[in-house]
């Protein structure tokens, strides 16, 4: 992956652009924050559920298609 953000980079890019803080981004998705954590640092065993990734990507206003890409998670 040389040259290209994991999940998490750019999860972690996106929220602190706008400046929110884990708290405030897991509130509002309805997730752990050590959840968000995790994801963020890319240490999750799997990769976060369509709802989680849908949540995530309208709170820090991305497009959910390129996050549901970005996490393995497209259909073949």
């Amino acid at each position: 992956m040389d040259g290209v953000e994991t999940l998490g980079q750019y999860l972690r890019k996106a929220r602190k652009q706008k400046e929110l803080t884990q708290e405030s981004v897991t509130r509002a998705v309805g997730i752990d924050t050590s959840y968000l954590s995790k994801i963020e640092n890319d240490s999750v065993e799997h990769t976060p559920s369509i709802k989680t990734l849908a949540g995530l990507a309208e709170v820090l206003d991305l497009d959910e298609l390129e996050l549901i890409e970005r996490a393995d998670k497209m259909p073949p």
